[in-house]
Parts: C-alpha cells; structure tokens; sequence
C-alpha cells in the first residue's frame, strides 16, 4: 500500500497536476412533478445564466429574466459575477416593476438554489419551480430565449472589455461582427436587443 501524500508529493516534484477530490454539489428545491405552464402574465418567470467571454479572456455572465407567458424579456443582468445576492437585487427591482410572479422557474444551479435566495423568494411569497438536472425541455422558454440571445446578440459582437458587454448591439443594425466600444452606447443596444 503506497501513502496518498506520498504519491501527491512525487507528482508535484515531477510538475504533474495533482487530481484532487470533487466535492459533490448539494441540490436543493428539486421538483419531480412535471412542469406547470404559465397560464397569464406574471404566472410564471424564468431565469438561466448565459455565458460568454470578451477578446481579453475574461468570463461574463448574463442572468435574462423572463416572462413565461408573454415571452417578454423583463431585465438582462450583465457582469463577471453573479452571486445569489445580486441575483436577488435584480428580481427586486423586477419584483417593484411588475409585481411578483406566482412562481419563478429556474435550474439548480448553485445562484439559484442558495439559501439566500431561497430565503428572499419565500419573502416574497413567491414559489420555486426547479427543473430537473439534465431536463432542459423542462425550461423550454427560457432556453428558446437564451438561444436566440446567443444567436442573434452575443456571436454577433466581439467584446473588447467587461465594460463594453453591458450594452449589445441590436442584431437588426449589426451585419457582421463589431466591436462596442462605449460602454453607454453597450447598454443602449442591450436594451434594444431585450425589448424585440
């Protein structure tokens, strides 16, 4: 029998990566009951992270809020970070725009199913309808509309900084790949591209 650490030591001597162990993710708020379609507006809002990078390497992140029912997009959250808390701040500021929904669909991603945002949407009397791990039909409106961000936003730029992605272009003004370079003129077009 060979000691672990040993093991670990030889492999950094020798500039291998050592493998740690994966610690496995806690999932909480999984529904095992199907779906529930939106049957008016405001019954149902969905929200999944979509990721990107700008040309110097840096990771964004942009949590899109929408209704399930009108398909209207309700706010894009844009920045390299996203924790719960400020998860939370944009579904409060939603939340005083257009009322809250009866219920808020989303992954089981660990934004989402934090204690804090748990706590905040219990407040809120608002429930959680998680879809399950793997089951992306289950967020067919939701996925339907980050596919198109992508699509017809996202692989349309080319991101020179974190600043500039907080205002994309607006695909019918754009033909080929550009580059925001004002991060005023950024979050004008970001809100064209969420009100089509």
């Amino acid at each position: 029998m060979v000691n672990r650490q040993r093991v670990q030591r030889r492999w950094r001597a020798a500039k291998l990566q050592v493998l740690t162990p994966r610690r496995q993710r806690r999932r909480a708020g999984v529904s095992a009951s199907a779906p529930t379609p939106a049957a008016h507006p405001g019954h149902v809002w969905t929200d999944a992270f979509v990721h990107d990078a700008c040309l110097t390497g840096a990771k964004l992140k942009l949590l899109p809020v929408v209704d399930e029912f009108t398909r209207e997009c309700l706010a894009i959250e844009v920045a390299t970070a996203l924790p719960a808390v400020r998860g939370s701040g944009v579904l409060d500021r939603l939340f005083a725009a257009h009322g809250a929904p009866a219920s808020l669909r989303s992954d089981t991603g660990p934004e989402f199913v934090a204690h804090a945002i748990q706590g905040w949407l219990a407040r809120h009397q608002a429930a959680t309808r998680s879809i399950e791990p793997g089951c992306p039909w289950q967020h067919g409106c939701g996925e339907r509309f980050n596919s198109s961000l992508r699509d017809e936003c996202l692989n349309m730029q080319a991101f020179a900084s974190v600043a500039s992605v907080a205002s994309v272009a607006s695909v019918a003004s754009v033909a080929s790949v550009a580059s925001v370079a004002s991060v005023a003129e950024a979050r004008i077009q970001i809100e064209r591209f969420r009100r089509q």
